[in-house]
């Protein structure tokens, strides 16, 4: 008895250490993402508090996505010793939590709690507090909570509505009844846009690494967006010019009064410190290696004599200027750097293009660039596998999508899904490293559901708001993306598990009733109370990934978009005057001379070689 007692605590002392250090390892991996991305995106004009709020919200968002495959595997292994219907040689074995342990699912709840009060209370209130206009920190969360004053109080009478209600039908089960209707709902939204970005990101991914292959075609996708960030940067030039001469008629305006108070004063000497002067007319910017960079001059005011103030304007009318300059700098200076780097590129692409097909091999050019040209058909072989590679993953993501019609609806169900016959086979359970053999295939079906995810969420071009410019996203748009990305990882997570058929409904239907489940869906059990929502729409919407795949692949979107003026890359007629491509061949023709004479000036006695040996490669990995 003593002997078995001390193999039990030896037993349980390993699973503790196993599970410190899997729990310490996911903490730090999840952190050390936020921290890359957040220290990549951000401007250098980043308040702390917005980069810590990021951080821990793209943590949080990881952090599930690596707690789910051990939680995959602890709940097989627990299966595999309570469930007869398994082998008996079965040999997986926990190694996080002891068998019946509730401590993975309250740690899944807490993290969808805590997810929670940041999507609906922290992050709206930093988002709010950040594009205010306010010359004090006081006013500025006055102005944020005034803003959302009204979310806050149509979420509280729904809040009260709901529990009034669920009193009266389910008595003292309300509260249960009410978490579960809105994990239901809120639930549902998340899967209905995880489904679309998804099924769009399925598509995207495998064809943006087989794009990155073809050189031609890529330099053509730079002269399209060089024609439309040109575009982009004479509207952005126009709109700071017109916002600074707006703030210099104020400022005009207040200059003329003789009796200010020390607060308009204040409020004056702030405007005049953010507004571009002459003296400061360069637009200092970081380069992809962090460099500091000059692009393009700041543009003078525009000439808008005809704007006065009749009035002595308000605070709140200095505090929207100066909202409005703000915004109006970060996008001048960001859409400039996209300019510089679109260049740049596209003057790579160009020489690699024109020495691919010339072939000059004794020529100076030829011999700078060979190395290059060898390094970039490696890199191409490469993308073109990698792409081959994720476009037969995103096949088989399809076929498990659309097998969830063979478990629920054939009357003895058949489980279609070849991530889940891999995850549940019995040589895979009986191998000695089964368990992680588990973590790894529900770890590689997680990554690449969150890829694609990010893939469809991330490039929405169209969607400034959405941008992440490298070194140059302002505060509200790093925290609308972390939050974005929060807001819909449980749904994700959620669709890992029907990937893998190991949601509550699927392992009952395919294991037996009283089969063990995962941590993550006795998380969001409550949401079975309302079987419309909870179980109906979340078992058989995600049979419309194969449509939004079909869709994506015939570029159905986009050519909606093209049909409704909005000019997209692949959509325009081949050769035309007036396509974005020749228009960007043109811009950069003429870019590429002004690079060469401000090379030519600044060259030393042995730049020879002319602008092409000068300009930095440019990798098409990159």
């Amino acid at each position: 008895m003593c002997s078995f007692r001390s193999r039990w605590d030896q037993e349980q002392v390993v699973v503790d250490v196993h599970m410190w250090l899997i729990l310490l390892g996911i903490i730090c991996a999840s952190v050390g993402f936020g921290v890359v991305l957040a220290k990549t995106f951000s401007s250098r004009n980043t308040p702390w508090p917005t980069l810590l709020l990021a951080v821990a919200c793209w943590a949080l968002s990881v952090s599930v996505v690596l707690l789910l495959p051990f939680d995959v595997a602890e709940t097989l292994a627990a299966r595999c010793i309570t469930v007869k219907d398994f082998t008996n040689d079965c040999t997986l074995r926990t190694h996080i939590f002891p068998p019946g342990s509730p401590k993975l699912a309250q740690i899944f709840a807490a993290l969808y709690w805590t997810a929670a009060a940041f999507l609906y209370i922290f992050v709206p209130f930093a988002s709010a507090y950040t594009i205010s206009g306010a010359f004090s920190p006081a006013k500025r969360i006055r102005d944020a909570v005034v803003s959302l004053a009204w979310w806050w109080t149509f979420y509280l009478v729904l809040l009260i509505a709901g529990c009034v209600y669920f009193t009266m039908r389910y008595g003292l089960a309300y509260i249960t009844a009410l978490r579960g209707t809105l994990m239901s709902i809120g639930h549902s939204v998340g899967l209905f846009v995880v489904i679309l970005a998804l099924g769009n990101g399925l598509v995207a991914l495998p064809r943006y690494l087989w794009l990155r292959a073809e050189t031609s075609k890529l330099l053509r996708r730079a002269e399209f967006r060089a024609a439309e960030t040109m575009e982009r940067l004479e509207d952005a030039k126009l709109a700071l010019s017109e916002i600074m001469a707006d703030v210099l008629a104020a400022l005009s305006r207040l200059e003329k009064e003789p009796d200010l108070s020390a607060e308009m004063l204040y409020c004056m000497r702030i405007l005049q410190d953010e507004l571009p002067t002459p003296s400061d007319n360069t637009s200092q910017a970081l380069d992809s290696d962090g460099d500091n960079v000059t692009i393009v001059r700041f543009p003078p005011p525009a000439d808008r004599s005809e704007t006065s103030y009749n009035t002595v304007p308000s605070e709140s009318a200095l505090a929207e200027l100066r909202s409005n300059l703000k915004y109006a700098i970060t996008e001048f200076r960001k859409v400039s750097y996209l300019w510089h780097e679109q260049s740049r590129l596209a003057f790579y692409l160009q020489d690699v293009v024109e020495l691919s097909n010339s072939g000059m091999p004794g020529s100076p050019k030829a011999n700078v660039f060979s190395s290059i040209i060898r390094h970039d058909i490696i890199v191409s072989f490469l993308f073109r596998c990698t792409a081959i590679l994720t476009g037969v993953f995103s096949a088989l993501f399809v076929l498990a999508e659309c097998s969830l019609w063979t478990v629920r609806l054939l009357s003895v169900p058949v489980d279609a899904s070849v991530f889940s016959r891999m995850l549940h086979s019995s040589w895979l359970q009986s191998f000695s490293f089964g368990y992680f053999g588990i973590v790894l295939i529900s770890c590689l079906t997680a990554s690449y559901s969150l890829a694609c995810f990010l893939m469809s969420v991330f490039r929405l071009r169209f969607l400034r708001r959405f941008e992440l410019i490298s070194h140059h996203t302002e505060p509200y748009t790093l925290l609308l993306n972390s939050m974005l990305c929060l807001g819909y990882i449980f749904p994700l997570a959620y669709n890992v598990l029907t990937l893998l058929q190991e949601t509550s409904w699927a392992a009952r239907r395919l294991f037996g009733s009283d089969v063990v489940t995962t941590s993550l869906s006795q998380a969001l059990v409550n949401m079975e109370m309302v079987s419309r929502i909870g179980i109906d729409f979340n078992t058989m919407f995600p049979l419309t990934l194969a449509i939004v795949v079909v869709l994506a692949i015939f570029d159905v979107g986009e050519r909606m978009m093209s049909l409704c003026g909005i000019r997209r890359f692949g959509m325009e007629p081949l050769g035309s005057d007036s396509s974005y491509e020749t228009t960007g061949r043109h811009l950069l023709a003429i870019e590429r001379s002004r690079w060469s004479r401000k090379e030519l000036r600044s060259a030393s006695s042995n730049s020879s070689l002319g602008i092409v040996s000068s300009l930095r490669p440019f990798s098409l990995g990159s």
